[in-house]
């Protein structure tokens, strides 16, 4: 899937609740959303991997949340956390269920792929985004959604759209009553 589909997906899934809750489509090459709030930008994105396509094992993306001057996604000070920070352990519990169900959902690489070839290292590395997740996923992890198929973005993106109203409105409460937050953030890895 390229990351246009992918951010398709999502945005028809999540576009509507982000318009009906006045944030407005941000530029830029990822899917990102932003609404003002007591003189800041609330912004939340999805940025799909840069690690691109596997035909095997697919790619992934990751949510992130922004609370700074600038609407821009991933803008230098201000709060800036991933989706893990904001959810409950039932929520990190599905979230480890549905990464599982969509990596038993994998085709397995055929004996001749290439990054089998390339020496036991790389095929050792290759071979683990085919194995489930047996760590508890906890609000510090760094969780990438993985996807092969349109079905596990629009899984996704309906998981995520449940818990957009609370984690939005955690953040305009925190610049509400706080007046400034903490900032953190993370990259890709």
């Amino acid at each position: 899937m390229k990351s246009a589909d992918v951010y398709r997906a999502i945005g028809e899934v999540v576009g509507p609740w982000a318009k009906a809750n006045s944030f407005r489509r941000s530029s830029g090459g990822m899917l990102a959303y932003a609404k003002r709030i007591d003189g800041k930008n609330l912004v939340f994105w999805f940025q799909v991997s840069r690690s691109g396509w596997d035909d095997y094992a697919g790619s992934q993306f990751v949510v992130e949340f922004q609370l700074s001057e600038s609407e821009k996604p991933g803008a230098v000070g201000g709060f800036r956390q991933r989706l893990p920070h904001f959810l409950t352990e039932s929520e990190l519990a599905r979230v480890r269920q549905m990464q599982n169900a969509v990596i038993a959902s994998l085709p397995q690489p055929p004996r001749g792929h290439a990054a089998l070839l390339m020496g036991e290292q790389i095929a050792t590395w290759y071979l683990r985004k085919f194995a489930p997740v047996s760590e508890v996923y906890h609000s510090k992890i760094d969780i990438w959604f993985r996807y092969h198929q349109p079905d596990h973005v629009k899984s996704w993106a309906e998981f995520v759209a449940s818990v957009l109203p609370r984690i939005t409105a955690e953040i305009a409460n925190k610049e509400s009553s706080a007046g400034s937050a903490p900032s953190g953030g993370k990259g890709e890895r």
